[in-house]
């Protein structure tokens, strides 16, 4: 019985953004898969990605970052606006609330430049940034 009560006092099974996604079975966990939206996605802990990011390889660095880049353009951006009819700034709020909720950290537009392709983004609480034994000594593309 207390279960239900809790439930009714707003419980959360995951966050405020996943959950709406789990009341509605929009996210699945399928054949050893997690799928949001029918867009595969995985778990995993900050050091796998860390250990990435501490070559301090420049030319790696900037390839991953371009691929990345790249990849949440031609394939997140595409999925999300298709799934959910978002398009321009509502695009990316969705994404910036994706990404602070999947855990990289909350992502706030400093300046966003639709006509040029350009943004600059504050990131803050990073779980990457805040392990990385080394820090930035400018600002990353």
């Amino acid at each position: 019985m207390r279960e239900a009560f809790i439930l009714s006092e707003g419980f959360q099974m995951l966050n405020s953004f996943y959950d709406k996604f789990i009341f509605t079975n929009a996210l699945k966990y399928k054949d050893n898969n997690f799928f949001l939206m029918n867009l595969p996605f995985f778990i995993c802990p900050n050091d796998l990605l860390v250990g990435l990011l501490e070559s301090n390889d420049p030319e790696f660095e900037k390839s991953f970052y371009s691929h990345v880049k790249n990849s949440a353009r031609n394939n997140l951006g595409p999925v999300f606006g298709t799934d959910f009819g978002f398009k321009g700034e509502k695009l990316v709020g969705f994404m910036e609330r994706f990404f602070a909720a999947s855990g990289w950290g909350l992502i706030k537009n400093v300046d966003l430049d639709f006509a040029g392709s350009r943004a600059i983004v504050k990131v803050s609480n990073s779980p990457f940034a805040r392990q990385l034994k080394r820090g930035s000594a400018m600002p990353v593309d």
